[in-house]
């Protein structure tokens, strides 16, 4: 999305703004020069969130405050699919660190139901899965 697109979206037509600072819940997620795609919010969670336009000059004042809350978990069970075949394997060793930066990509193998998702736990110990059973 790129200014123009974020001018109108807003709602906001002032060419004075260089970059808007991103609020949700009163904490600011940093300066930006269009919009941002967030995940992981949690079911039925109210927010709140503002956009305040800003330059050199400084920032404006008076801006909204808008909220919403996220949709309500409709599952009726926990996930019954685990992962297999991960990659790397489970204590392997000299596995290879991935230039330039240093990365790696992480793969397994999964028959994910509609709607199922997973969640990667990377450390330096195996994870605990607090509250879950079964992995």
């Amino acid at each position: 999305m790129g200014q123009e697109e974020l001018y109108h979206l807003l709602g906001n037509s002032d060419p004075n703004a260089e970059s808007y600072e991103l609020f949700i819940n009163g904490n600011s997620q940093g300066l930006r020069e269009s919009g941002i795609t967030f995940t992981g919010f949690p079911y039925g969670t109210p927010f709140t969130w503002s956009v305040v336009p800003t330059n050199c000059f400084g920032d404006a004042t008076g801006c909204p405050e808008w909220s919403f809350t996220t949709e309500t978990c409709t599952d009726t069970a926990v996930p019954t699919t685990v992962a297999s075949t991960p990659i790397p394997a489970d204590a392997a060793t000299a596995v290879p660190i991935q230039a330039p930066d240093g990365g790696y990509a992480f793969n397994w193998t999964a028959t994910a139901n509609a709607g199922e998702s997973f969640t990667l736990n990377i450390g330096t110990d195996k994870p605990s899965y607090t509250g879950h059973s079964g992995c």
